[in-house]
């Protein structure tokens, strides 16, 4: 790069501050003005407190402080808080964040979980014309390699697919991530779960993923990737290496807020690749984020309740990254 495309770049980078951590924390104790508790990401100990924060006159909302978070919200042991903007304080020895963002009120709240997942963000819209937001994430424990096998068969991908492209629960899709190198170019195919209409015994209609994984599999095959993937495993100078990972959506409420202003700009720029070129699920990489998972007994489904990079700066990683 030369030295003009260095400053050039420069500008080009988001404001903020890119070396904030979004710190997400299992809260022990709630205090007067600050918790204490567990980092998800290390297993640290750590006490965090709220930055001094002053309202604008013309602002709408003001920033709940910890303790009117707790009141409010009947917060106790067991909490889950991502605390936006954090950083450490060397003199005292804690964290002070921006921002806090309850993820789960408690331990009581068995059906709301939290991890932080090796995933990509995707904005879409339906046949219908309705905006979505899918996270697709790999298996991969935080810190770790992502978990992947190299193939060299039809044969081998469909026993990868038999054992994994299965219901894991209403609102949650598996599928295979195939990435193929011949040295020169690479690509990504996604090979997701069939879905299926499937009427309950009170007839309603609901669309499930598909109990047979061969169905998934034969049908991403006879699809026109399908083929070229087909092909590239027939090839003797074409890598194909595959991984495991799953997709969840954001539920209606977390998706709006997350729509809201110039939030999905923010988003569509954060996870792609390539920020210069137009958006598309092509040019998006991966990141870690924390997702908030809540199984809401009454839909009968899963679905995200929140989302967030913890680094929201950083670049994403490709395929290429993760799976060489």
């Amino acid at each position: 790069m030369s030295a003009l495309d260095a400053l050039l770049n420069d500008i080009k980078k988001p404001s903020g501050n890119n070396n904030s951590t979004n710190l997400v924390v299992t809260v022990d104790e709630w205090e007067e003005n600050q918790v204490k508790g567990t980092r998800m990401d290390t297993g640290e100990q750590v006490v965090v407190r709220l930055s001094k924060f002053e309202k604008k006159p013309d602002a709408s909302f003001d920033r709940p402080d910890l303790k009117t978070i707790k009141e409010k919200k009947r917060c106790g042991k067991g909490a889950i808080i991502c605390f936006e903007n954090a950083y450490l304080n060397n003199e005292d020895g804690a964290w002070y964040s921006r921002w806090a963002n309850l993820i789960r009120k408690s331990e009581k709240d068995k059906k709301t979980v939290a991890a932080i997942l090796k995933s990509k963000v995707i904005i879409g819209k339906s046949q219908a014309g309705k905006e979505y937001i899918e996270i697709k994430s790999l298996s991969a424990r935080f810190g770790q390699p992502v978990t992947h096998q190299t193939i060299s068969s039809i044969e081998e991908l469909s026993e990868i697919a038999s054992s994994h492209l299965i219901p894991m629960g209403n609102g949650v899709v598996p599928y295979l991530l195939a990435y193929v190198n011949d040295g020169e170019k690479d690509f990504s195919f996604e090979i997701k779960a069939a879905i299926i209409d499937q009427t309950t015994e009170d007839g309603e209609k609901r669309r499930v993923v598909d109990p047979n994984p061969e169905n998934s599999i034969n049908k991403y095959l006879e699809s026109n990737y399908g083929q070229v993937l087909k092909g590239c495993i027939d090839h003797p100078e074409i890598t194909i290496k595959v991984a495991k990972g799953k997709v969840i959506y954001c539920g209606t409420a977390t998706r709006d807020a997350m729509l809201k202003g110039n939030k999905a700009e923010f988003l569509k720029k954060e996870f792609s690749l390539d920020k210069e070129a137009p958006y598309s699920a092509q040019n998006l990489g991966y990141k870690d984020i924390v997702v908030g998972v809540r199984d809401d007994e009454e839909l009968d489904s899963k679905y995200a309740v929140f989302i967030s990079s913890i680094k929201p700066y950083d670049e994403p990683e490709s395929a290429k990254d993760l799976l060489s």
